[in-house]
């Protein structure tokens, strides 16, 4: 079965409550979003940040580290982002993501690898080499993206470590495995309206 189709039937409006420790979850006013996180997240460190996004729609972020990490200067981050009323389509909403990446690193287009084209999700990797800041580090990133109405879901994982040649897997600061697992993660995404 395609992923995209895997992807529809996940994307089910389901009631909150009861849900495994192996599972992360954020809510706004109008949403609430879960879905299986990674291995670690049942003893993970949580942050919850809301406020106003660029398009002036309220935002809320449910950041999650691993134990022993910290916000600070974490290696490896979960997240899930709401972002309410905002006019864009997908592909701009995509594009605006992938615009701050090309701002902050030392990378080229082609360091964006875009799984499938769905006019419903974006799922897609960043190849951050090197920052533009801090040339001695980078990051991959891995992303879901959708919309119900006017409110946006970003569901995405980084990977922090030294600076690394996009091009050679050895130097990824992410395993397989852990790209594997997020991607994976995304049949069991949870959506229902508040």
């Amino acid at each position: 079965m395609k992923l995209s189709a895997l992807l529809a039937l996940a994307l089910l409006v389901l009631p909150a409550g009861g849900l495994a420790q192996t599972r992360a979850s954020a809510q706004s006013s109008a949403l609430y979003v879960s879905v299986e996180g990674p291995e670690w997240i049942g003893t993970a460190q949580s942050s919850i940040q809301e406020g106003v996004g660029s398009k002036g729609g309220p935002v809320v972020i449910t950041e999650f580290i691993p134990e022993g990490q910290s916000f600070d200067n974490w290696q490896e981050l979960f997240a899930i982002m709401i972002e309410e009323d905002i006019e864009l389509s997908l592909a701009q909403y995509q594009s605006q993501q992938v615009g701050r990446y090309m701002g902050a690193c030392d990378m080229e287009p082609h360091h964006v690898y875009s799984f499938e084209t769905d006019p419903s999700y974006a799922l897609f990797i960043v190849f951050c080499g090197s920052y533009k800041a801090s040339p001695q580090a980078g990051e991959m990133a891995v992303f879901f993206m959708t919309s119900t109405g006017p409110h946006f879901i970003k569901i995405y994982r980084h990977f922090r470590g030294a600076a690394f040649d996009p091009h050679d897997t050895t130097q990824w600061p992410a395993e397989q495995a852990q790209m594997d697992q997020f991607l994976g993660s995304m049949q069991s995404i949870q959506v229902s309206n508040r």
